[in-house]
């Protein structure tokens, strides 16, 4: 059985002593699709994956979408698309990060009519410093709004609450 450890108040959770090569129970299927939903991000410590075993990993919590990156898929498993670094020195990176596609703050497919629940990664190779991925709690950010700046959303939000609670 493996262990869920939080990691943080905003998000975040450790997966200890999960197989992710292997099928899961249902019971380990639940466990983990519940932790995702209360913890929105979860690092999953295990030996690395092939491809095809991170796809089948990824496919017993839904139908996984295609990279729109056709030149990142992987070559056997369209499902999965390779990111690799090309800096290999400071010296490597553009001066103005801004004009990098996908070097600013986003979301992952979030422009689909369907966009996926979930974005997984996996790391291969780890830099000593550097990495600059980072991952925020939306919803809490949002919530935190409520509280600080009132404003007619908020009345509006607070009018479809009340009727939802209302009616059922």
């Amino acid at each position: 059985m493996f262990q869920i450890n939080p990691l943080g108040e905003a998000l975040g959770a450790e997966v200890i002593g999960l197989d992710p090569s292997r099928k899961l129970t249902e019971d380990e299927a639940r466990r983990l699709n519940d932790a995702f939903f209360e913890y929105l991000l979860l690092c999953i410590r295990c030996d690395p994956l092939s491809a095809e075993d991170f796809a089948e990993f990824g496919r017993q919590f839904g139908s996984p979408q295609l990279q729109l990156l056709r030149k990142r898929r992987h070559g056997d498993v369209p499902e999965v698309s390779v990111l690799e670094s090309t800096y290999n020195s400071a010296d490597d990176k553009p001066s103005d990060m801004q004009m990098m596609r996908l070097s600013g703050w986003h979301t992952d497919d979030s422009y689909f009519a369907k966009p996926a629940k979930a974005t997984m990664y996996q790391s291969l190779k780890i830099p000593d410093a550097g990495g600059q991925t980072r991952f925020c709690n939306m919803r809490q950010a949002y919530d935190c709004l409520l509280y600080t700046s009132p404003s007619p959303r908020d009345e509006r939000r607070y009018r479809v609450c009340r009727l939802l609670l209302e009616k059922g």
